[in-house]
């Protein structure tokens, strides 16, 4: 069965452009019962060790992180100790500037925010980098819950990244709320990171998953494309022969989402291929599908709705399976 870690992968303080000191923001992670939270100020790192400090002793772990702020977008690096100058960026080969990003100590990249509404009310948030190289990525943010829908672009930063996915690049997806404030909505998407019951951690042959920190798994799960948002199904989907299945759990109480929930609901699945094809189909059993998948697939993604297949009852997104080659033989 699988187990789910709930992180927030972008935040702010008073360090940066936020409002919040680091103590209220871990405060408010820890009320909301994140277990997993990456402190990303703006081009700065000074608030690494508050986080860490006012952390320890709750059921939070912190991942250092620091949202590079370029005029040709925002780039989110994780696990790092420092700010790296964007004056070396060039928006027609950004991933020479991704790579100096990693030699300075980052384990994971993500692109926030690509289709916020930019100029001239938010300048540079917008993305508009050319990757010629999207695998450099490690993740997109498809969902921003920080400036709203019509501001944040998130239908087309879903719909951009389930085109790269289906292209074949391996790239998670990632919700954020982007805090700068105490949010006045709470009805936001979330980030799951699904996990094994052991991992390979540093060479080692595996460890149980019960024993390696919560922060490792959740980076280990973005580098295996293995996290999805959603608004409180979780998801998990394995791939076998002609065969998807889709496993829906709904214990994670998240936004009042529970099993009863769910069995009140109409649930929908929609799973795109590269084909082109795209499969819908309202689900009888509200904890698992069965999918037959035609033998020229190598590539799909997956999203749950409720009741309706229209954009404000988007439930989950950011699921991807892959078709291995060897498989295929």
């Amino acid at each position: 069965m699988s187990r789910f870690i709930r992180a927030e992968l972008h935040n702010h303080t008073n360090e940066s452009d936020g409002s919040l000191s680091v103590k209220e923001l871990i405060d408010y992670a820890a009320a909301q019962n994140f277990e997993v939270m990456a402190l990303t100020d703006h081009n700065t790192v000074s608030g690494h060790l508050k986080a860490i400090r006012e952390a320890s002793g709750r059921n939070l772990e912190i991942i250092p992180g620091i949202e590079l702020t370029t005029m040709f977008g925002h780039l989110l690096a994780l696990n790092i100790g420092r700010w790296v100058d964007d004056t070396m960026l060039d928006p027609e080969r950004p991933e020479l500037y991704l790579r100096a990003v990693r030699h300075a100590g980052a384990r994971l990249i993500g692109l926030a925010h690509p289709f916020c509404i930019g100029e001239p009310i938010m300048v540079g948030c917008r993305n508009s980098m050319h990757f010629r190289y999207p695998e450099e990525l490690d993740y997109i943010e498809i969902y921003n819950c920080g400036a709203g829908d019509p501001l944040s672009g998130n239908m087309q930063a879903l719909e951009w990244w389930e085109e790269l996915v289906l292209q074949g690049y391996r790239i998670a997806a990632v919700s954020g709320i982007d805090l700068h404030t105490l949010p006045r909505n709470e009805n936001v998407f979330t980030t799951y990171a699904e996990t094994p019951d052991s991992i390979q951690v540093l060479g080692d042959e595996g460890k149980d998953a019960e024993s390696v920190p919560r922060a490792e798994l959740v980076m280990d799960a973005i580098m295996k494309q293995k996290t999805f948002i959603s608004k409180g199904p979780r998801l998990s989907a394995e791939w076998k022969g002609e065969w998807l299945k889709v496993r829906l759990d709904h214990s994670s109480g998240y936004l009042g989402w529970s099993e009863e929930k769910a069995r009140k609901s109409q649930l929908l699945l929609q799973v795109r291929q590269d084909t082109g094809r795209e499969w819908r189909e309202k689900l009888t059993n509200p904890d698992l599908a069965a999918v037959r998948i035609g033998p020229d697939v190598s590539h799909l993604v997956i999203r749950l709705y409720q009741d309706t297949y229209e954009d404000s009852h988007l439930l989950a997104a950011g699921v991807q399976c892959h078709l291995d080659e060897e498989a295929k033989q």
